[in-house]
């Protein structure tokens, strides 16, 4: 599998060139008879179109056409090579993800797909769930939702064929385009996305039920989401609590299903109102919830 990926990454880096567009929607064709083989024994397989789709939810299709094989032999790829920013400059090489469907040497098929890390500096393997593909009747399909594709809204890409000698020496390749451009897909017709819900805070209560001067002090809420009622547990909490005009500081944060602003109350503030307001924001929306509780 590794020396398949290898010579995957070989050979998009040839054509990583320069990129061209294209609408969406498009069908893309790549001229007959173009393989490459290192050796004249090795029939390759070779590309004459590609078709590239999207649903409104955002899930994409590539179907890759195959003119001389109706099934993948032994040792043969077909891999799909994406620039996900349309940025050479980025990735590997310029790419952020591969697809590879491979036929093993025990006749299994299998998908591997890779995807760039800023961390690691490389491309890495990534689950597939969510995808599916095929080879069947000469036509190489695969299915992958655009959350997997880092919710690009467009890419260049481009198509490698591969079938190795058992050997893994000699080998034979097509690539689409033949160009020294990439293909460029834009995804049309997405459904909007969902408004963000509204959030929503209950009365605070203290913990102890009144703060006393000197010792430590946490008021809390309970935050909720308006389109499924669930209390929200991440998200970014901020703390602005005052006695009088002096300020106390306070630390945010969420535990136990509630939001909490935790602190140590000021032993000079026996008597005093505790004043404060507590901010969270989370999935576009905020809430802001004051409290006050006079210290004991």
């Amino acid at each position: 599998m590794k020396s398949l990926l290898a010579g995957l990454t070989a050979a998009l880096a040839i054509a990583a060139l320069a990129t061209g567009a294209a609408r969406a929607d498009t069908s893309y064709s790549d001229p007959a008879g173009d393989v490459f083989a290192t050796n004249p024994a090795v029939v390759g397989l070779d590309l004459t179109a590609v078709e590239v789709s999207n649903t409104p939810d955002g899930t994409i299709t590539f179907r890759v056409t195959i003119a001389n094989a109706q099934t993948l032999p032994v040792l043969g790829a077909v891999g799909v090579g994406l620039d996900l920013d349309k940025n050479l400059d980025t990735g590997d090489e310029g790419f952020e993800a591969f697809a590879l469907y491979v036929r093993d040497p025990f006749g299994r098929e299998s998908l591997a797909f890779q995807r760039w890390s800023p961390i690691d500096g490389e491309l890495v393997e990534m689950p597939t769930t969510g995808m599916s593909a095929s080879f069947s009747q000469g036509v190489f399909s695969w299915t992958v939702p655009r959350s997997k594709l880092l919710d690009t809204s467009g890419f260049a890409f481009v198509v490698v064929s591969l079938v190795f000698t058992p050997d893994l020496v000699n080998f034979a390749a097509d690539i689409a385009p033949d160009s020294n451009q990439l293909w460029v897909y834009d995804l049309v017709g997405l459904a909007p996305p969902p408004p963000p819900p509204t959030l929503s805070a209950s009365n605070p209560t203290g913990s102890p039920p009144k703060p006393v001067a000197g010792k430590r002090f946490t008021a809390s809420v309970v935050v909720t989401r308006s389109d499924t009622g669930e209390a929200m547990t991440s998200g970014t909490v901020s703390c602005a609590v005052r006695v009088g005009t002096a300020r106390v500081a306070a630390v945010g944060r969420f535990r136990g299903g509630r939001v909490q602003c935790a602190m140590t109350v000021p032993r000079n503030a026996k008597g005093k109102m505790l004043r404060g307001t507590i901010t969270v924001d989370a999935l576009g929306a905020s809430v802001k919830k004051p409290f006050s509780f006079r210290v004991a």
